[in-house]
């Protein structure tokens, strides 16, 4: 049974690493601003919930990793609408503007 929306991550063509998903809009965009959100992620979230984990919840070591799985699960529950909303925009812009090239080649 597939879930609908999603997909499994693809190797980059030119690394052969494998990409998620935010990592994935930043490079089809070609804008580094939006890589930002990535680093967010990697960094904000799972610094954050490492130090929670390690020195609130009083985890230890165990804490830091729990910190750092949380961390991503949460970050990409931010990135996931995000990346859809764009790639979305993107697509609906893209759709205007061959309907407007359409136009002037058919004048």
């Amino acid at each position: 049974m597939r879930i609908p929306f999603f997909q499994p991550t693809k190797k980059d063509s030119r690394t052969g690493c494998r990409t998620d998903t935010t990592e994935g809009v930043a490079l089809l965009t070609g804008d580094p601003k939006k890589a930002i959100l990535t680093i967010m992620q990697s960094l904000v979230f799972a610094i954050l919930f490492a130090y929670a984990f390690t020195f609130i919840f009083r985890m230890g070591e165990t804490g830091i990793w729990w910190g750092m799985v949380v961390g991503e699960i949460v970050g990409g529950l931010f990135a996931f609408p995000w990346a859809r909303v764009y790639l979305s925009r993107l697509n609906s812009q893209s759709g205007e503007e061959l309907a407007i090239s359409k136009q002037v080649a058919g004048q």
